[in-house]
């Protein structure tokens, strides 16, 4: 039970409870016994008053006495009274030995008890004029309250076993509340067993209605359960795509290689089929590499290699090694460069720039500029690549970041693009913990931006 949260909670607050039912039962029971005594007390303080108008009213002794022992056998009464010189005037049988032992110097009021018997005491001392002469009178009165005692008992039994019911009912109220309070939390548990990969996006727009306590637990289950959902979505779409990125040239080669086998060609024929056939095959490598690519971005935690690298450097070289693909379209690269460095990959970040940079020359019209600027603004390196090309639609600016997306089939064909190059870079940006942005119209062209954190000494 104890390893149950719903066994803590009950057996803690059952315990807090019945704590605060035996203090709340002893204070009630010791004000109910205060309560009783200060009763008995009033009853002796008017006997004691009676008594002391016995001995200074009557001047007969003997009348006195008579009147004294009447009232205390009535009053069912322990009394004793002497002078300042001890001598006893009136002493009643039976007095229990040690009654008497323990007078205070004053009057008072007290209770004490003698064999297992409880006794509610009083003693007074006045002075009255005997023999002309002024003396020192003793007065004890003491009595068994054996009413009042008998109420008691009979209060705390009471009082015992309305506390027991009452802790009874609140131990069964808190078990009760404390069960309906925890039952979402169940129903979320089994929610959580039962998702499994095919409802995990049911299972994620699930509206958690319970303790606000938990709202934060369950946003936090949905949450990853969404993150995961789309995951999982992707990577069909991905697993899916490949296929037919794949199958599209294998299929071709196919075909190619069936249509020259099925009879005699020309050698001129053969070798036709032969390089385009390499072509293909050249292209499927490229996709593949592609696709290795964004698995080992996906799996392998580069930031733990990450050193200082200078993006100058790296822009130059990657720029000197595309002059010839720019030349072929006759486009002139310009640099507008600021040194800076930033914690990162080298050949990430130069994977990162040849994408862009291909991007921008296979896309860009011919007898066009392209431009590569790096920059630093608010402790980021700016990167931008810019070419005059034809402008991306509004909508469509998001999905060119995606895996497969093409946003000219037909053109990408013909280059020898896989859709994956975008993709790549958006990968490597995040890698870096940067950012990608791109704008395009037909005014500027089409310009990629990426920001990414300098190095921390710099």
């Amino acid at each position: 039970m104890l390893k149950s949260i719903k066994g803590r909670i009950v057996l803690l607050l059952s315990l807090a409870m019945l704590v605060v039912i035996v203090t709340l039962s002893c204070f009630a029971s010791y004000e109910y016994k205060e309560l009783m005594y200060d009763d008995v007390d009033e009853r002796l303080k008017n006997d004691n008053a009676i008594i002391k108008d016995f001995v200074t009213r009557n001047e007969d002794s003997q009348i006195m006495l008579n009147s004294i022992e009447e009232w205390i056998i009535q009053r069912n009464l322990i009394c004793r009274i002497w002078s300042g010189s001890s001598i006893t005037i009136y002493a009643s049988e039976n007095i229990p030995t040690g009654l008497l032992s323990n007078l205070p110097e004053k009057s008072g009021k007290w209770s004490c008890e003698i064999d297992n018997t409880v006794y509610r005491c009083l003693y007074d001392v006045i002075q009255v004029e005997m023999a002309g002469e002024a003396a020192d009178l003793h007065f004890f009165l003491a009595q068994e309250p054996l009413g009042e005692l008998h109420e008691i008992d009979e209060f705390v039994k009471v009082l015992i076993f309305l506390g027991l019911v009452i802790f009874l009912i609140c131990v069964v109220f808190i078990y009760s509340t404390v069960r309906q309070s925890l039952l979402p939390l169940q129903k979320t548990a089994q929610w959580m067993k039962d998702a499994s990969i095919n409802s995990l996006e049911e299972i994620a727009n699930y509206e958690y209605i319970g303790a606000t306590e938990l709202i934060p637990f369950v946003d936090s289950w949905k949450t990853m359960l969404t993150r995961l959902s789309d995951a999982m979505k992707e990577n069909r779409r991905f697993t899916s795509d490949a296929s037919h990125e794949l199958r599209t040239p294998l299929a071709v080669i196919k075909s190619s290689l069936q249509l020259a086998q099925s009879q005699s060609r020309t050698n001129e024929y053969y070798q036709r089929i032969i390089a385009d056939t390499l072509d293909d095959i050249d292209r499927l490598s490229v996709l593949v590499n592609n696709l290795l690519e964004l698995s080992r971005l996906d799996n392998i935690a580069y930031s733990k290699t990450f050193v200082n690298v200078e993006l100058g450097p790296v822009i130059g070289f990657v720029v000197s090694s595309h002059k010839s693909a720019a030349q072929k379209r006759r486009q002139e690269i310009s640099t507008v460069l600021t040194e800076c460095c930033v914690r990162g990959d080298l050949i990430l970040l130069e994977r990162m720039i040849s994408n862009l940079l291909d991007n921008a020359i296979e896309y860009g019209p011919v007898n066009s500029r392209v431009k590569i600027a790096l920059s630093v603004e608010n402790d980021s390196a700016i990167i931008t690549v810019s070419d005059t090309g034809g402008s991306i639609p509004l909508d469509k600016q998001q999905q060119i970041f995606e895996r497969f997306y093409r946003a000219d089939p037909s053109r990408t064909r013909q280059t020898g693009g896989t859709g994956l190059g975008l993709a790549i870079v958006c990968e490597i940006v995040k890698l870096h913990n940067g950012t990608i942005s791109v704008t395009s119209n037909n005014s500027v062209g089409t310009v990629f931006c990426i920001k990414i954190p300098l190095a921390d000494n710099h």
